[in-house]
């Protein structure tokens, strides 16, 4: 669920922009300008919202070719295009560097060594981010693992 907070009509406090933004003034084409409104509508985002996410995630996809961003029930992230989200890669990868190569890793998986290599990039680039998507990923499996005990505990 993603919770917004008004400041003023026509700007909101959005969890995926957690940094302050200075106002620049752009000129849209007014078809395009309408797709924006559009998307800002149906994800009940500010204009300056979704054209801040997608200009973030546009740059990124420059700097990091094969990168995309999709939507999900833990919201908008950054996957390798054709594969998976960069954290679930990058997991697999931090927990097999020691012992083997991204090639050894993708021959493992039977995947495109470049799908790795892409998100070691991206994690490279957005350390932080993906570091982030992964300790919140261990987070929920714990506290669902800790529920699973409690109940096992009950019924016992």
């Amino acid at each position: 669920m993603r919770l917004l907070t008004p400041l003023s009509p026509d700007v909101y406090l959005c969890d995926t922009l957690t940094y302050m933004s200075t106002p620049v003034a752009i000129r849209f084409d007014d078809d395009l300008l309408a797709e924006v409104r559009s998307v800002a509508k149906s994800r009940s985002m500010s204009v300056s919202a979704v054209i801040q996410m997608f200009t973030d995630e546009g740059i990124k996809a420059l700097k990091v070719p094969g990168i995309i961003f999709r939507d999900g029930a833990v919201g908008r992230r950054p996957a390798v295009a054709g594969c998976m989200d960069v954290w679930k890669l990058m997991s697999t990868v931090k927990i097999n560097e020691d012992d083997q190569t991204l090639q050894e890793i993708a021959d493992y998986y039977e995947l495109p060594v470049h799908f790795f290599e892409t998100a070691v990039e991206y994690h490279r680039l957005y350390t932080k981010e993906i570091d982030d998507w992964i300790a919140e990923h261990y987070r929920s499996n714990n506290e669902a693992y800790e529920a699973w005990l409690s109940q096992q505990e009950a019924s016992a």
